[in-house]
């Protein structure tokens, strides 16, 4: 029986880069309007697109501040969401990964074989689609996790 492993998320240029959108878009669309007529259309689809942006950053970086692994599942907390290992039938890494001139915690992400046909997504941690998935390791010490996957994935 193994330990529960738990590692901490930090994705600070991630917030910093929803703060940005969400500070840069209202001084924008002031500074648009404050030029007076006509009012131009791509000052509703930049402020639409530059909230958007913003808001999905900021949201992938509070779903997830920790990740915690066991023997059964992968655990993304605060959100709650879970990716157990009996759903995914093999993960794809990198051939990059295996090199000795690699840098630390450079992988960002895996993408996964799914056992059963499932549609999930949550921001931050991981997607499911149909028999495909990704999972998200950007701020975190992803060469562990990595190594802790290789002998509950097997690698496709």
């Amino acid at each position: 029986m193994s330990e529960e492993r738990v590692f901490p998320v930090r994705r600070r240029l991630l917030l910093w880069f929803g703060w940005f959108w969400l500070i840069l878009i209202p001084v924008y669309v002031a500074v648009s309007l404050a030029e007076g007529p006509p009012y131009e259309r791509k000052i509703l689809i930049v402020a639409i697109l530059g909230l958007a942006i913003g808001l999905y950053s900021l949201k992938s970086v509070w779903n997830v501040r920790e990740i915690r692994i066991d023997a059964e599942r992968l655990l993304f907390l605060p959100v709650g969401a879970g990716l157990r290992f009996a759903d995914i039938d093999g993960m794809e890494v990198p051939s990059w990964m295996d090199r000795r001139d690699t840098p630390p915690r450079s992988l960002g992400g895996l993408r996964l074989k799914m056992a059963t046909k499932e549609r999930r997504i949550v921001t931050g941690a991981f997607w499911c689609w149909d028999k495909v998935g990704s999972l998200y390791l950007y701020g975190c010490d992803s060469d562990a996790i990595l190594e802790l996957l290789k002998d509950r994935i097997p690698r496709v």
